[in-house]
């Protein structure tokens, strides 16, 4: 489960945003905003594969999906912490997460405590990723919502920073299972191979979204062997017959 922890900001950042408020404890969340939302495997995901990888190819694939989807029917319009009107487009997809508002309260004496302001009654998010913004939108109460920016990895695959955002209007949203086109694939790529050494590449594909790299490429190199070991994979130079390494051998070390 992801925590969203609730921090002292900068000022100039914090200048307009609010810390989020818990809904009644005996105010129960409507249908859209209760129940269970989560990120599960696919059974058909093919995982890791051994064998012989050119350059380019994947040797790890995970597929996941997330059990809770949908669009933002109208066009919604709040302002973010600098002042600026963010616009959410009518039928932006949106997915379900389960996130804990984390509170920490520290004493004199170095001793600290967390309260989960929103265990009550346990509202789901409901969070989009745009080009003008990545957030988490948040249920308070019957008419109320708070815009919580967060950092997408992928329009599924965000993280978070602080528990203070903007209040904005209530979201008219209808769950859609196909709202975001296919699952989320991982992969793990050899996109270099050369007699120096190898590079991997790890990259996400979000549904419909266009696989990209995820900015973490190793370059891991011979050092005068014939193989690299990387997490729990073994990688043996293959030479083609001009002796340069063109391919590797993939095998498991677990």
């Amino acid at each position: 489960m992801k925590y969203l922890m609730q921090f002292v900001c900068f000022a100039a950042l914090c200048s307009c945003a609010t810390p989020y408020v818990p809904p009644p404890a005996n105010l129960k969340p409507p249908p859209l905003w209760s129940g269970e939302a989560r990120r599960f495997a696919l059974p058909d995901s093919p995982g890791f594969q051994s064998g012989i990888c050119r350059q380019g190819e994947a040797f790890l694939e995970e597929r996941t999906d997330v059990t809770r989807t949908g669009i933002i029917l109208d066009e919604i319009k709040y302002k973010d912490p600098f002042g600026k009107e963010v616009v959410i487009p009518s039928n932006t997809p949106v997915h379900g997460k389960q996130l804990s508002v984390m509170q920490t309260w520290t004493g004199g004496y170095g001793g600290s405590r967390q309260t989960n302001l929103n265990a009550q009654n346990d509202p789901i998010e409901w969070c989009f990723s745009i080009p003008a913004e990545t957030a988490c939108i948040f249920w308070e109460g019957e008419n109320a919502a708070r815009y919580i920016s967060m950092y997408a990895i992928s329009r599924r695959n965000l993280l978070g920073f602080s528990a203070s955002g903007m209040r904005g209007p209530m979201p008219n949203i209808v769950e859609s299972p196909g709202a975001y086109g296919g699952p989320i694939i991982f992969r793990m790529r050899l996109t270099q191979i050369n007699n120096v050494g190898i590079e991997i590449t790890r990259t996400i594909q979000d549904g419909d979204e266009v696989e990209h790299d995820m900015g973490a490429r190793q370059s891991l190199p011979w050092a005068g062997k014939d193989f690299v070991d990387h997490d729990n994979f073994r990688m043996k130079a293959i030479h083609n017959n001009e002796g340069v390494v063109d391919a590797v051998e993939v095998t498991s070390i677990k």
